[in-house]
């Protein structure tokens, strides 16, 4: 699995604690409209610090090829997450098969 994808409008990244602002700013700024499509999240769920630990997380279950995460930016604001794919489940066994989430920032939504 590589890192980074690129598509002509996207990039799509695997991020490490460094992204743990732009995560942040992501999840508080679509809080009202991922409320009713997710469970409700403590208080602390929208701090630097538990951005950081749920990215680093991330970070070693994707090395134990468990789970996977890419945050999708745009190639013209290359430093704003606007949206999310995640692999989870992940069977490497004969059906090699996984289940897949997504979410997306709501100014996104509708974009193709």
């Amino acid at each position: 699995m590589q890192f980074e994808y690129e598509t002509e409008r996207l990039l799509l990244r695997i991020c490490g604690e460094d992204y743990a602002e732009r995560l942040l700013a992501f999840q508080t700024a679509n809080r009202a409209f991922f409320s009713c499509r997710e469970a409700k999240h403590s208080p602390s769920f929208y701090t630097t610090e538990f951005q950081q630990q749920l990215l680093y997380a991330e970070f070693q279950t994707f090395l134990k090829e468990r789970f996977l995460r890419y945050y999708f930016f745009l190639k013209s604001a290359p430093e704003k997450i606007i949206g999310t794919a995640s692999f989870s489940n992940i069977s490497l066994s004969t059906d090699h098969s996984c289940m897949l989430g997504y979410k997306l920032d709501e100014a996104h939504t509708g974009c193709g």
